[in-house]
């Protein structure tokens, strides 16, 4: 009987491991797919500072 109550433990204890892996692989995922949306927007902003200015002028993008 011990040897059942341990291994349903295992059991357990696995299955909450692998949805605690699981939530945070979808929270990574979201950071992830969040920081390339905001990157997107500030290369956009870039691009459209770039062409208001007059030519000639440069803009140091790389710090």
């Amino acid at each position: 009987m011990d040897m059942d109550i341990d291994i349903a433990a295992m059991s357990m204890s696995l299955a909450s491991n692998q949805l605690q892996r699981n939530v945070g692989m979808a929270v990574v995922k979201k950071a992830m797919e969040t920081n390339e949306v905001a990157v997107e927007g500030l290369y956009k902003m870039i691009e459209e500072v770039d062409q208001a200015m007059p030519t000639g002028n440069i803009i140091d993008v790389k710090a």
